[in-house]
């Protein structure tokens, strides 16, 4: 069962994927705040996956993606970011200098985004078993 936190300020958005995900089999919880996400990690530890909006009203989405992924413990952790925008250099950034495992833009297909999310989450736990 993969462990999933959705960091995400629009509400409808996070408790949709919350309840799409749930009902896949996943755990999942909702922060709308950057800084709550963080805290989160800290407090329960990394998840499998991390649902990251990129325009949060406390913290860029992308800051939190490299604090996530520089934070050295022995799990790595997925992160797909979901923005509303369409700029192909923040598309760019995002990817290369964050390291996001995706980039998506809003409004996406719920099944395609849950095929791809369990590809990268898949991928993971392999990894993590070599």
């Amino acid at each position: 069962m993969y462990k999933i936190l959705i960091i995400e300020d629009d509400k409808y958005l996070a408790e949709l994927l919350r309840s799409f995900f749930e009902l896949r089999g996943c755990l999942a919880a909702v922060m709308d705040l950057g800084k709550n996400g963080l805290k989160w990690i800290e407090e329960i530890g990394k998840p499998d996956l991390i649902l990251l909006d990129v325009g949060l009203p406390d913290m860029d989405g992308l800051e939190i993606c490299r604090l996530v992924k520089e934070y050295r413990q022995r799990k790595k952790v997925a992160v797909i970011v979901m923005t509303g925008m369409q700029d192909e250099k923040l598309r760019e950034k995002a990817l290369s200098e964050y390291k996001a495992d995706l980039y998506v833009k809003k409004p996406f297909d719920l099944n395609q985004f849950y095929a791809q999310a369990k590809e990268i989450m898949d991928r993971y736990e392999k990894e993590s078993l070599l």
